[in-house]
């Protein structure tokens, strides 16, 4: 046993005293003491280099694994604590993110309630406007319009000229006690028509919504309706929205008319037709466009052809004659 012993530490001996381990760990030491100016207890300074016998290998090694271990560990040290702020910026960016997403989380949550909250007000908006829009033309109900009634000096009392025309359409007196009794009759209420525009409305209500129904009843029966020379037309007075809305109809009106069917209007803008023994009711334009250009399509194409016909071969000279002046138009 004692023999195999001195066998091992006889080859640890000899590892530690190969010339190119000796040769390495000298070189090593040298460079690390000429850095740090600190010369080893063992070794004997010559010519400002240490010189080590190889005998002493053992002992200067350890000092020199001792002052790298130091080093090392001054160095893990300091990647420790950098580590350690690192995770710390990064727990704080994290608490930063999460604090974020419940923010954002809130105001979607805000602009959601919000969002409902703008749609139930506008669905109780326009409730409302449909509800007020209703009342005023419930409101007109009694009234009448009278268009194409020309504004000259004779037409001043327009009460009077309402009377006249009741009296052409019932075809009774106008001082007749049989003429429907009217509340008040006015021209509506716009600035001053010129001489070549169109003479405004006269709006006028009667007492009674029965006498209303009844000259509307008298005025579709005599078609065209005629006053001392004077066409005119007379309508149910509705609100202006309602007028817009009516008066989108009245091309497809047009073409029901002049293909020989019976367009219907009904409050407050919906069109009524009857086609082949059916009843059908739309509530806007586009709709009753496309169902009829679905069923009756011959009824715009001979609206096309109609169109066609009227319209006037281009290069011509239209001349038009206004007093002393004479203007050329090229169509």
């Amino acid at each position: 046993m004692e023999g195999k012993k001195g066998q091992k530490e006889g080859k640890k001996k000899k590892i530690w005293q190969t010339p190119q381990n000796s040769k390495w760990l000298k070189e090593v030491l040298q460079q690390w003491e000429s850095e740090h100016e600190a010369p080893s207890e063992t070794g004997s300074l010559e010519d400002g280099v240490t010189d080590y016998s190889d005998d002493s290998c053992p002992n200067w090694a350890m000092e020199f694994s001792n002052k790298l271990s130091r080093i090392i560990k001054k160095q893990f040290e300091d990647f420790r604590l950098v580590l350690h702020q690192i995770k710390a910026d990064i727990m704080a960016l994290i608490n930063r993110v999460e604090e974020t997403e419940q923010r954002i989380s809130n105001v979607e949550d805000e602009v959601h309630r919000i969002t409902n909250d703008e749609k139930e007000k506008n669905e109780k908006l326009t409730f409302l406007l449909n509800k007020i829009e209703d009342l005023e033309n419930r409101s007109r109900r009694n009234n009448l319009r009278l268009t194409g009634i020309p504004e000259t000096t004779d037409m001043v009392d327009t009460m009077k000229v309402v009377k006249n025309v009741l009296g052409s359409i019932l075809q009774i007196e106008p001082e007749s006690s049989e003429i429907p009794e009217v509340e008040r009759a006015h021209r509506s209420l716009k600035p001053k028509p010129n001489k070549t525009d169109r003479p405004q409305q006269i709006i006028f209500k009667f007492l009674r919504s029965a006498d209303k129904d009844k000259v509307l009843r008298a005025a579709r029966g005599k078609g065209e309706l005629q006053w001392e020379g004077t066409t005119f037309r007379l309508a149910q007075d509705f609100s202006s929205s309602v007028q817009q809305k009516r008066a989108e109809y009245r091309k497809i009106w047009k073409i029901i008319e002049s293909a020989g069917g019976k367009p219907l209007m009904l409050y407050p803008a919906r069109l009524r037709i009857s086609l082949n023994g059916q009843k059908l009711e739309f509530q806007s334009v586009s709709e009753a466009e496309g169902n009829l250009k679905k069923h009756v399509p011959q009824w715009f194409f001979s609206a096309n052809l109609k169109k066609k016909k009227k319209k006037k071969a281009t290069g011509l000279l239209n001349i038009r004659c206004s007093g002393d002046v004479v203007n050329l138009y090229l169509s």
